[in-house]
């Protein structure tokens, strides 16, 4: 962990995109990376990623709850003096619209939420996370996350 430590204070980073769904897990990924790019004093961008079937009306509480976290979140960041932009997506290719997000916004860096090894069923999934490291031509930092009481 000390080796990740040392070679994210050696980067040169100026934006930080962070996908989220609508697990409480991404928000505390989200929360983190706002805190490191306070330190590194660089931008944050926050990626929503909702399943096609959520923003066509299939599931619209769905919608509602990622669109709350994204409001939550931003304002986390601007309480934190962290300039944060938002995109709420839909997507069935959640690696290809990270990647292209990443590549429209010039970011330097994809924090990427860790999920334990039962939870792979959502649009941030272990599937997802190994198919973003092949792919990614930026560094990605896989954060991990702790379940709660732990």
């Amino acid at each position: 962990m000390a080796l990740i430590a040392e070679y994210l204070d050696r980067m040169m980073l100026n934006t930080i995109l962070v996908p989220i769904d609508d697990s409480p897990e991404a928000e505390q990924a989200a929360r983190a990376a706002i805190w490191f790019a306070r330190d590194n004093i660089c931008k944050v961008i926050v990626l929503a990623l909702a399943r096609h079937d959520d923003l066509g009306g299939g599931r619209p509480e769905k919608l509602g709850d990622i669109h709350h976290k994204v409001c939550l979140i931003a304002e986390f960041a601007l309480s934190a003096q962290v300039p944060c932009e938002t995109m709420v997506l839909g997507s069935m290719q959640p690696v290809d619209e990270i990647l292209a997000a990443a590549t429209r916004a010039h970011c330097d860096l994809i924090w990427f939420p860790a999920y334990g090894p039962t939870q792979d069923d959502g649009m941030l999934s272990q599937k997802t996370a190994s198919a973003l490291l092949d792919r990614a031509v930026i560094p990605v930092m896989v954060f991990p996350i702790r379940a709660a009481g732990l």
